[in-house]
């Protein structure tokens, strides 16, 4: 391990800007973008003549980019202690080649760029929880009470789009999304400089020890396949919830709902991880979206959609507070960027664009009957989660 002591910086700076206000900006601005473009991203392609079965396709090779870039970036930070500075780089990458789609036109060019965003944008969020889960570990600051903020930024910002869109043509939505990257590209400046400790060479590539410890490769996989049962909800909420007649505002309530479900968890974070451990975490988040995503294909009924987007609370918040405390107990320091790029590339990644990919294909054949698929990879990660419980004592299961 690197002895190598942390740049110190100057008193002035560091009491303008504490660890935690810098890890609040930056989930901020990262979910401040996400806001947009996870659930509009979809309606501005679609309006530029992208069907159903390319849509999904277009969506799944963008998160199948983060196979490529977030391991490689990831090992290579261990390596060195770095965090920020390649933070800044991918969100500088990110913005330029996001800026293309302003002339861009056409299926083709339209996954090309697709794909080199994925490549740019997927390790900048592992990087800030990377720094987040150090600044817990130390006792900083609560993860959950910095992490809220991301989900507090994706509401406010997911409300507000949907309200400038309501009447107004979807071409409004790329300029939004620039703008957010661009905002995001500031906090990856702001994210704490110091160092975390380096892997030791001697040991091994990160990425290798932690993919030959079958434990954590379970832990991916069900934490992925239960994380993928979303795939239906990002790529056609937004386009079916339109077919039923309700109005982008409305869509906009709705995400926004979802989201103050998330903020509640991770305000009472500190509580729920005294009483709760992280796989129980994790598997009330998969159990729940057995009960959410079968009854989303089985009603169009608003009261009944307002019930089940108070499950994101369970499926999405509690699941990530689980996987993120798994992380943090399981993994050394040393090797956290790494486990944070793997869990990135194979839950939001390959995974994720395995569902979203077929998540295309079956709502162009079934409509909203997809969900009932959702729900299986749901039963599936629950499964795993029970599996991964016999298994796991709480321990760090790869030395330091």
């Amino acid at each position: 391990m690197s002895s190598t002591p942390p740049p110190a910086e100057s008193p002035a700076r560091a009491g303008r800007l504490s660890p935690r206000l810098r890890i609040s900006f930056f989930y901020g601005a990262y979910f401040a973008m996400s806001g947009i473009h996870l659930p509009f991203w979809p309606v501005w392609l679609s309006a530029r003549g992208v069907g159903p079965g390319e849509l999904g396709l277009m969506l799944g090779v963008a998160a199948w980019a983060r196979v490529l870039a977030s391991p490689l970036v990831g090992n290579l930070a261990d390596l060195s202690g770095e965090r920020r500075r390649p933070a800044i780089w991918c969100a500088g990458a990110s913005l330029l080649v996001a800026a293309q789609f302003l002339w861009a036109d056409g299926f083709w060019p339209f996954l090309a760029l697709s794909i080199l965003f994925g490549l740019a944008w997927s390790p900048i969020l592992p990087f800030g929880e990377s720094l987040a889960l150090a600044g817990a570990r130390i006792g900083q600051f609560d993860y959950g009470r910095v992490r809220v903020w991301g989900s507090v930024s994706f509401m406010l910002v997911n409300l507000g789009a949907g309200l400038a869109l309501t009447g107004r043509p979807p071409e409004l939505i790329l300029p939004l999304v620039l703008a957010g990257i661009a905002l995001c590209l500031l906090a990856c400046h702001l994210l704490p400089a110091e160092r975390l400790p380096a892997a030791r060479r001697e040991s091994g590539q990160p990425v290798g020890r932690l993919l030959a410890e079958p434990r954590f490769l379970l832990f991916i996989l069900a934490v992925g396949l239960a994380g993928a049962s979303h795939a239906g909800y990002y790529a056609f909420s937004a386009i079916e919830w339109r077919r039923i007649g309700l109005e982008p505002w409305l869509i906009g309530l709705l995400w926004a709902e979802g989201v103050l479900a998330e903020i509640a968890v991770f305000i009472l974070a500190p509580q729920l991880l005294r009483r709760l451990a992280p796989l129980n975490l994790l598997l009330i988040g998969a159990a729940a979206g057995l009960v959410r995503w079968p009854l989303m294909a089985a009603s169009e009924s608003l009261a009944l959609l307002v019930l089940l987007q108070g499950l994101h609370a369970l499926t999405f918040a509690a699941a990530h507070l689980g996987a993120m405390q798994f992380l943090a107990r399981a993994v050394p320091p040393a090797l956290s960027a790494s486990a944070q790029s793997l869990y990135s590339t194979f839950v939001a990644g390959i995974l994720m664009g395995l569902a979203l990919l077929f998540a295309g294909q079956l709502y162009g054949s079934l409509g909203a009957g997809a969900y009932y698929v959702m729900g299986a990879l749901s039963g599936l990660g629950t499964l795993g989660i029970l599996w991964l419980r016999r298994h796991w004592t709480g321990a760090a299961i790869i030395p330091d």
